[in-house]
């Protein structure tokens, strides 16, 4: 057997070890193995082209970038050749999505792998993953207004709202859809009380934002950002206020989101009217927003339960099954164990 190794730094490069595989030598065997955190879609469909697939014996024990572990080998095996999802990302991509999509494919015996791709060339990435046979796509910061263009169909809301955080393949075409506006909505039962709402931020999650807050009744909004285009822009689209950082502490709010990627002490928070919420869409590591937000007299919470509803919402398209009962406490107890990691 002639075993060829090489690094995955691209969609591209996939492509190229697709084809070498596809070529067939005169009572010759090929092992084409990729190597680096990219070249998890050929590692995981390996069993399926060579004829042995290298995998570390534990997942703390890899010898080569890119291993997997016997365990997940093995599972995947066991049934038919998985389908192939991936959260896209910016360069710096960190999420728990391939965790928690992951563990639901393993609750529910569905044999399907999802991983992690940054990217910062999503026409291309998107191009050459689709040739590869991915089946669907998470969508996060920055490119859920740029993956609009890529959709064959959108859903009513990403259609509205000109942004898209899930894509699936049906029938040879890409369907959009908008999951972020449903986490925020299913997660935050408490905004339901809520009639005034001051939002930070103008990136690609604020249109959900402002979707789950006028689909629960809560009208009187205001968006404070620093890029003013941007701040305009959605508040003529979705008929809000809109301001800089430093106006928000003029008002007085029922729920204020935090969307911004990083903390900044130098921004005051708006007062809270009784019973307020403050809500950090980051989740993980307690947040210097979330601590400001308590002491002046808000109900913290982070970003986890959007999070978890918009995954399972997710998980429904992907696989065309509907999520359980148990599919939560599941959800809450894997995301507790990671962030302790």
């Amino acid at each position: 057997v002639i075993k060829i190794a090489t690094f995955v730094r691209n969609a591209n490069d996939l492509m190229t070890l697709k084809r070498l595989q596809g070529f067939k030598f005169d009572k010759v065997r090929t092992c084409i193995i990729g190597m680096g955190p990219k070249a998890w879609p050929n590692r995981v469909l390996s069993p399926w082209c060579n004829p042995m697939s290298y995998v570390a014996m534990d997942h703390q024990d890899v010898s080569a970038p890119g291993q997997l572990s016997l365990a997940l080998s093995l599972r995947l095996v066991e049934g038919p050749e998985p389908r192939l999802f991936a959260i896209l990302g910016g360069s710096k991509l960190k999420s728990l999505s391939p965790a928690i999509h992951n563990g639901l494919f393993r609750r529910h015996n569905v044999s399907a792998f999802y991983g992690a791709w940054p990217t910062s060339q999503l026409d291309q990435d998107f191009a050459d993953l689709d040739a590869l046979g991915l089946h669907g796509f998470s969508v996060t910061a920055p490119h859920k207004i740029e993956a609009v263009k890529l959709m064959d169909q959108l859903d009513p809301v990403s259609q509205s709202m000109g942004a898209v955080n899930t894509c699936c393949k049906r029938d040879g075409s890409w369907h959009g859809y908008q999951k972020d506006m449903e986490g925020i909505v299913r997660g935050y039962p408490q905004l339901a009380e809520a009639q005034s709402a001051v939002i930070f931020g103008s990136g690609g999650v604020v249109s959900s934002v402002i979707a789950a807050c006028k689909t629960l009744g809560i009208t009187n909004l205001k968006i404070c950002a620093r890029n003013v285009d941007a701040r305009h822009a959605l508040a003529t689209k979705f008929g809000t206020l809109q301001g800089s950082l430093e106006s928000a502490c003029d008002e007085d709010c029922d729920v204020v989101f935090w969307a911004l990627p990083v903390d900044d002490e130098a921004i005051q928070l708006p007062r809270p009217t009784r019973g307020a919420i403050a809500i950090d869409l980051r989740y993980g590591d307690s947040s210097g927003f979330l601590y400001r937000a308590a002491k002046l007299g808000y109900s913290a919470l982070d970003g986890s339960s959007m999070l978890q509803h918009q995954a399972l919402a997710q998980f429904e398209v992907f696989v065309g099954k509907k999520s359980d009962d148990g599919d939560l406490n599941f959800l809450s107890e894997l995301m507790k164990q990671h962030v302790q990691q």
